[in-house]
């Protein structure tokens, strides 16, 4: 739901920012289905951070901070060179520690940095017309929606870098299948 939400919000952002991006949607159609992906990917991410607060389950996004200059360098050489000369990956993936801690860092960032700076940004804008105030405090539109655009570009980098990094498993799916399925296969 996830990933198919963001995939909504990026086509009908540029749908919004770029009128003859697919002409066969109508500018109000666009704003109406980021607004209401928006909502409803707000529900999801509510409801998935309860789940993982309550669940325990949060601590898969939480890095050893002692270890972690270390486990960034390991890990990053591996990335940058292990990955093309066949090295097996330094972190082994169990059911308590699926994530490395390069994932950790970039889900933490993604997580507690840019989706809250997105989602206020949006919800600014969103109710601009309904309450002006609101965002003549802070510069207006004028600052609000560019900040919004980065935050997109930002994320969007986050998702092709998270394409590619699926293609690195034993087979060219065999990240993909995991992400689908929920069950990865061990070596």
């Amino acid at each position: 739901m996830l990933a198919l939400g963001i995939m909504a919000l990026i086509l009908s952002g540029m749908k919004i920012h770029f009128a003859n991006f697919m002409p066969s949607i109508s500018y109000e159609a666009g704003v109406f289905i980021h607004n209401l992906t928006a909502f409803l990917l707000l529900t999801h991410v509510a409801v998935s951070f309860l789940f993982h607060f309550f669940s325990g389950d949060y601590r898969q996004f939480m890095p050893n901070l002692k270890r972690l200059p270390r486990d960034v360098l390991v890990q990053a050489r591996y990335y940058a060179y292990g990955i093309f000369t066949n090295e097996p990956n330094p972190f082994r993936k169990t059911p308590t520690q699926r994530m490395n801690p390069m994932q950790q860092l970039a889900y933490l960032g993604l997580l507690l940095g840019l989706l809250p700076l997105q989602v206020v940004t949006g919800l600014l804008i969103y109710f601009t017309g309904h309450y002006p105030e609101l965002t003549n405090r802070i510069g207006g539109l004028v600052y609000l929606a560019p900040l919004h655009d980065l935050v997109s570009w930002l994320i969007i980098t986050f998702l092709v870098v998270h394409l590619y990094l699926i293609t690195t498993g034993a087979r060219v799916e065999s990240h993909l299948k995991a992400m689908i399925t929920g069950y990865e296969e061990e070596h």
